[in-house]
């Protein structure tokens, strides 16, 4: 019976199935920060980002390939 919901059952539409209740969620989501606090913990992250080494990250040139003879 495997495919027994390819089969015909009649002349009804199929009935749609029961949506389950919207459940709490389990912890409380976080109250909006005042513009004060938000602002200095922005300061904080951008203080400690200029702090941090990003040399290693960036693309470094790349000297020119030499030329082969012209004479060949």
């Amino acid at each position: 019976m495997a495919f027994s919901i390819f089969s015909k059952k009649g002349s009804e539409p199929p009935k749609p199935s029961k949506a389950e209740p919207a459940k709490p969620d389990a912890a409380p989501k976080p109250a909006a920060l005042a513009p004060e606090v938000m602002s200095s913990r922005i300061n904080e992250i951008e203080a400690e980002m200029d702090e941090l080494d990003f040399t290693a990250l960036t693309a470094q040139p790349v000297a020119p390939r030499p030329q082969p003879p012209s004479n060949l």
